[in-house]
């Protein structure tokens, strides 16, 4: 997203380092906790409370996206669309780590790209 907005941008995350600190301590703690959530709790990867998880990091960085290409002075459609590919691209970047089918390319799976779109138009719509 950041290389489409052009002019000379460094990525979000070097500009606005309190992303990358959420993301880190986030993996982290997900990754200390897990075995122990698992073990003790029986949490399961299936478990509907972690889609739910998925859906509002989903929505949160598509608003994220859409505003840095409001900051960056692109049209509305051009706005929304940085946030769909904000929102969707870690998707895919966690699906492909997992090996799982990444979600957005496999139709059998929840329709993630019409959501996040549908949460940019929403976003840059002002509410």
């Amino acid at each position: 997203r950041d290389i489409l907005l052009g002019r000379g941008r460094r990525a979000f995350w070097m500009e606005e380092i309190e992303y990358l600190w959420i993301a880190v301590v986030t993996g982290v703690g997900t990754f200390l906790a897990w075995p122990h959530l698992e073990r003790h709790l029986g949490v399961k990867e299936t478990d509907a409370w972690i889609d739910w998880g998925d859906a509002i990091g989903v929505g949160a960085f598509c608003v994220i996206g859409a505003m840095n290409g409001i900051r960056a002075g692109v049209p509305c459609v051009a706005a929304v669309v940085c946030g769909m590919f904000t929102a969707t691209f870690g998707g895919v970047v966690r699906d492909v780590l997992m090996e799982r089918p990444v979600r957005i390319l496999h139709s059998y799976t929840n329709i993630y790209a019409t959501t996040a779109l549908s949460a940019g138009v929403r976003s840059r719509m002002g509410g």
